[in-house]
């Protein structure tokens, strides 16, 4: 469900929960017209979170002015195949010779276990080649 529809939904329920007098209409009609509607606590702390969190600036509109905005779908993002470039470097690994003992590679840095340091990271970059 939108947050249009949701908003619709509450205000339709609203309508129902408070169904009020005739001399009671004229009132509540200008009032929703010039001010923000009365809306659930649940839809209301929504909105005042999408304000806070995405400075985002709400305005109501009379009912009858309202629509829902269709926004234009995201772009694509081309993504890079790199499946040879992983395959080149596993065919080099598999072919080289790799230090049984551990390697110092910074004061704070060392590994220990070089082949299942070679193949954690291969798997990783499969994981994520078209990233």
């Amino acid at each position: 469900m939108s947050l249009y529809e949701w908003i619709m939904q509450d205000l339709y329920q609203q309508k129902l929960d408070s169904i009020k007098p005739a001399e009671e209409v004229h009132a509540t009609t200008f009032i929703e017209n010039n001010a923000s509607p009365k809306l659930s606590k649940l839809l209301t702390d929504f909105i005042d979170r999408m304000q806070q969190n995405f400075g985002m600036q709400v305005e109501y509109l009379p009912l009858q002015q309202t629509k829902e905005v269709v926004l234009p779908e995201k772009a694509v993002v081309a993504r890079v195949d790199y499946n040879n470039e992983i395959k080149s470097l596993e065919d080099f690994f598999s072919t080289c010779i790799i230090p049984t003992t551990s390697i110092q590679l910074s004061k704070g840095e060392k590994i220990l276990n070089v082949q299942s340091f070679i193949e954690s990271h291969l798997s990783t970059i499969k994981n994520y080649a078209n990233n």
